[in-house]
């Protein structure tokens, strides 16, 4: 279920930031239009970076923080003063949900059985694309009643809630599982299938004997 406010904040932003720089800033449209683009731009420059994070630690380890992040700058953009920055904000919210999607997917697919890895990594997907749907159709009848700013805001605090929720599960798995799917597995047994050599050739020299 932490899929749905990862992809929520992400479209959110994607689909209401140039309303805001337009409506609430009261920018052109030409500036406006850099609202969507800056938020992409972070967050296509956040997935390479989180995917060097998940080589030195687990990827589900990176998601309360990065709903945090994604919390802390969707929350500045919301309030922010002016146009740069909402910009900033944007930028930190990209860099932060940057990590969620791939967090999450990575450990459904390696946490299943091979017959049902692409099950497991749709049924995650498809709970999060719920979310991107819900997210801009939720921001706009809350603009309506409380205004843009407020509507925004509420996504931050459904970014910090994810946050949470991603650090109470975190804290609820064994220790054994600190690693995703078949990492921790094949590096404490080595590689699946290969007799164990040296106490083959150790069990011969005791034949000789």
């Amino acid at each position: 279920m932490l899929c749905a406010p990862a992809f929520l904040v992400g479209n959110a932003w994607q689909s209401w930031s140039a309303v805001m720089l337009r409506t609430v800033h009261h920018t052109g449209a030409g500036a406006a239009a850099a609202g969507p683009v800056v938020f992409a731009a972070s967050a296509a420059v956040g997935r390479p970076a989180g995917h060097a994070l998940a080589g030195r630690r687990p990827r589900r380890q990176l998601l309360a923080p990065g709903a945090a992040v994604a919390a802390a700058g969707t929350l500045g953009a919301a309030l922010a003063p002016g146009m740069g920055a909402m910009l900033a904000g944007l930028v930190v919210a990209g860099l932060g949900t940057s990590v969620c999607a791939p967090a999450l997917l990575s450990p459904a697919g390696a946490r299943a059985r091979p017959g049902v890895r692409s099950s497991a990594v749709a049924v995650v997907a498809s709970v999060g694309y719920g979310g991107f749907l819900a997210g801009p159709a939720a921001v706009g009848p809350t603009a309506s009643v409380a205004g843009l700013r407020a509507a925004l805001a509420a996504v931050a605090a459904v970014a910090g809630v994810a946050a949470v929720l991603a650090l109470a599960a975190l804290r609820m798995l064994p220790a054994s599982e600190g690693t995703d799917g078949a990492e921790g597995a094949e590096g404490a047994e080595g590689a699946p299938g290969l007799p164990d050599r040296p106490s083959v050739r150790s069990g011969r020299r005791k034949q000789k004997l």
